[in-house]
């Protein structure tokens, strides 16, 4: 029961986390008007392409919803990179951690490593 409770407590929070982080970056078409900055819309690249990787393990089934976000945000292309088992994404979340570089913009993770990271923080 507590890994099929883990698998779905760790698949909304990697739901919220790429809805979040996808949102975040699909931009906002309005300027302040306050500050009289120029007014220009585009002000900040907003014609920039960009690459967001993600890093998931086993079946998220993401893959309609990221070419659904990539049709809508023609200059964002979305990355998923799927590793085969949770222990294989665990792994290279842990290593990459270490090394302090080549983590992936948006990171599944399983609810269940949250102890073993917290311990390892403090």
């Amino acid at each position: 029961m507590r890994t099929s409770k883990g698998s779905w407590l760790g698949a909304t929070a990697g739901m919220a986390g790429v809805a979040l982080v996808l949102s975040a970056c699909g931009g906002d078409s309005t300027t302040d008007g306050d500050t009289g900055g120029g007014g220009d819309s585009t002000a900040g690249g907003g014609d920039e392409q960009i690459t967001l990787t993600v890093a998931t393990f086993n079946e998220f089934g993401y893959e309609g919803l990221l070419e659904e976000y990539m049709e809508l945000n023609p200059n964002i292309t979305v990355e998923q990179k799927k590793a085969a088992t949770s222990n294989e994404a665990r792994d290279n979340l842990n290593t990459r951690l270490a090394a302090g570089s080549g983590l992936s913009d948006i990171e599944a993770v399983e609810v269940d490593w949250l102890p073993d990271r917290t311990a390892s923080s403090t």
